[in-house]
């Protein structure tokens, strides 16, 4: 989002409302994040990472160079991904290695 949001140079009546379409997109973000991070604890998969994981697997910014895409592209983008987001492809070793898994050793 830090990448993305811009200082708006319209009016604050006008730009109140671009970021009210903006906070609705990211809240229904959020919501699908969460039905797939349940879906991940439902299969048994505990971590204080998983949030960060799951975004981080849905952000099409991710190692993108250049001039980023506008930000309704990108809050679009990443909920298509979270919908369509197969958490019976993820196995523990994906967590593990994004640094999201205890130690075994502990």
């Amino acid at each position: 989002m830090r990448r993305l949001e811009k200082f708006s140079e319209e009016p604050l009546s006008k730009a109140i409302k671009l970021h009210q379409r903006h906070a609705e997109m990211l809240m229904d973000l959020d919501a699908r994040v969460a039905e797939v991070i349940a879906k991940l604890k439902a299969r048994g998969f505990v971590s204080p990472y998983l949030r960060a994981f799951v975004v981080a697997r849905i952000n099409p910014c991710a190692g993108f160079q250049g001039e980023p895409p506008p930000l309704e592209e990108v809050l679009k983008t990443m909920r298509e991904r979270a919908a369509k987001f197969n958490t019976q492809r993820i196995k523990q070793e994906d967590l593990a290695s994004a640094g999201g898994a205890p130690d075994a050793e502990d």
